[in-house]
């Protein structure tokens, strides 16, 4: 009768999970090292998102969203980006009962069209759509990943115990892959060396998706992070008084001119469209063209222009150091807290995690069929 020891365990847990989910894991991982460079990729091949600064001040909101709603038919905007000055506008289309979605590309100096861009047929639309939910419809598919992940971070930490050199002869073998080996010890070696260089960024990269994932991951950061508070409600604030009477496209004209004149000039800023009488403005703003972590978010009366309370989530320089975590989510997720570094490190861990499930396969593939009266070779007791 076999008998089972912890190690025993952990390695069929590690072996039957990996099998169960390798597809799944391999997809997320490609897909997630493609994204990794989306922003330079699509600049490069979208000319139309780009404009020649000019030393004016950009046009009103109001300007470019009627400019880009006649170029879309009267269909009202939802939300309105500015970047950088050499950047154009960006006027998104997407209504939840209507397909495709669109962006409009608009100069903010002129208001003129450079481009409409069918959203959905977008090469990185589609990479993210099967890095976040395989391609399959939304209600299936993001929990299929969300419990892949959850899975994954399980083999992460089996792989380490599993990895862990048990001699001190073995510490060489486990920090450096051998290549005059046999082409079955090579493609062990790589799974386990490799596995293991890739499972610090990973496991960041794991542990901030599942953030978006559970619920219950997410409110526990939090509470251990705020030293034991309860995460508080996000729900935005409201308009109790609704005044018919007020010009809500000039006031809203205002309070964007005098956040983009700011000084220093914010690198990006976003204008959410209300949609019902009584919800407030969203305005987002960023200091930084390359982090998520330091935007403010802020709401204001659309009929007085007053600011409005924000507790949660509100402004970079009111937020707790557990809210700054929580904001810093995304920039972790994608290595961009770190900079190019920090995405070329995460595209490079995506990379191997990616080969994991193959060099994992072969390695079971190659036990199950070996011969069992064979004893094994010195080689592969080494």
């Amino acid at each position: 009768m076999p008998r089972f020891t912890p190690k025993k365990i952990i390695h069929w847990l590690h072996l039957w999970l990996g099998l169960a989910s390798g597809t799944i894991v391999m997809v997320i991982a490609l897909t997630g090292a493609i994204y990794c460079f989306a922003p330079e990729i699509q600049d490069a091949t979208q000319p139309f998102r780009f404009v020649q600064p000019q030393p004016q001040s950009y046009l009103p909101l109001s300007q470019i969203k009627a400019s880009a709603q006649a170029a879309m038919q009267g269909r009202p905007a939802d939300k309105i980006e500015w970047y950088t000055s050499n950047k154009a506008a960006a006027i998104t289309f997407f209504a939840i009962d209507t397909t495709p979605r669109y962006i409009v590309y608009v100069n903010p100096y002129t208001a003129q069209i450079n481009h409409i861009h069918n959203h959905d047929s977008d090469f990185f639309t589609s990479i993210l759509d099967g890095h976040t939910r395989l391609w399959l419809p939304e209600d299936f598919g993001t929990p299929l990943v969300d419990y892949a992940s959850l899975v994954f971070l399980v083999l992460l930490i089996s792989g380490i115990i599993l990895w862990w050199p048990n001699k001190k002869g073995k510490y060489k073998s486990s920090f450096f892959i051998r290549w005059k080996v046999s082409p079955k010890r090579l493609n062990y070696t790589l799974h386990q060396v490799l596995g293991f260089y890739a499972t610090p960024i990973i496991l960041c990269t794991v542990l901030t998706g599942l953030v978006w994932g559970f619920d219950s991951i997410g409110n526990g950061v939090y509470w251990l992070s705020s030293g034991g508070h309860a995460k508080p409600d996000t729900e935005e604030p409201t308009v109790q008084t609704i005044d018919t009477t007020a010009n809500t496209a000039h006031i809203a004209d205002s309070i964007v001119a005098q956040l983009l004149n700011a000084q220093p000039r914010p690198a990006y800023v976003r204008v959410d469209i209300p949609e019902e009488a009584n919800a407030a403005l969203f305005i987002r703003t960023n200091p930084s063209p390359q982090t998520l972590y330091q935007a403010s978010n802020r709401f204001f009366n659309p009929y007085s222009g007053q600011e409005l309370s924000t507790p949660f989530l509100g402004k970079y320089q009111d937020a707790t150091p557990a809210e700054k975590l929580l904001k810093m989510n995304y920039d972790i997720h994608t290595g961009t807290i770190a900079g190019l570094p920090g995405r070329l490190l995460l595209f490079i861990a995506a990379l191997i995690v990616a080969s994991l499930p193959i060099t994992g396969f072969f390695i079971w593939k190659g036990r199950r069929f070996k011969n069992k009266k064979q004893p094994p070779t010195k080689e592969l007791m080494a």
